[in-house]
């Protein structure tokens, strides 16, 4: 594994680089407006999840990278396949090597892990739960994804 790192970054380091200090076109800046899912009273938020479809999670897809423009062409892929109501902004840290994916909760990750990992691949490693989050689940994209768009 540590060879195929070395390998990855010595074949493709020049080309991040290079596309790192390239300055981007235009930025997406659409706007989304996030629309609430009903929440029946006395129902709790867990049961709601499980209401909760495909198409109608609300995603967070942060750049945790120094090349502009990821995180908007991530929730851009998203949004092709179905999800609505996608964000994007930057990470607290443009240092991430690996993607992560975080989950309001353990409802969402076993309903959504899944069809998540098949459009932005994920390690298990790279997958939690933090209940604290106010989207359903959140992307942080790392250098590995640099890959995929450059």
């Amino acid at each position: 594994m540590a060879i195929f790192l070395v390998v990855l970054t010595m074949v493709f380091l020049p080309k991040i680089k290079e596309e790192i200090n390239k300055k981007p076109d235009e930025v997406n800046s659409e706007a989304v407006t996030p629309v609430p899912s009903p929440i029946i009273s006395g129902e709790s938020s867990k049961s709601a999840n499980l209401e909760t479809k495909f198409e109608e999670l609300k995603i967070m897809v942060q750049n945790g990278t120094s090349q502009a423009g990821l995180a908007s062409k991530m929730a851009a892929n998203l949004k092709e396949k179905g999800i609505l109501l996608v964000e994007s902004d930057n990470a607290d840290s443009k240092d991430y090597d690996e993607t992560r994916l975080i989950f309001k909760n353990e409802t969402l990750r076993e309903k959504y892990v899944e069809k998540l990992v098949e459009i932005i691949p994920v390690s298990n490693d790279n997958i939690s739960i933090d209940e604290s989050i106010q989207y359903d689940a959140i992307f942080i994209l790392g250098l590995d994804k640099l890959l995929i768009f450059f």
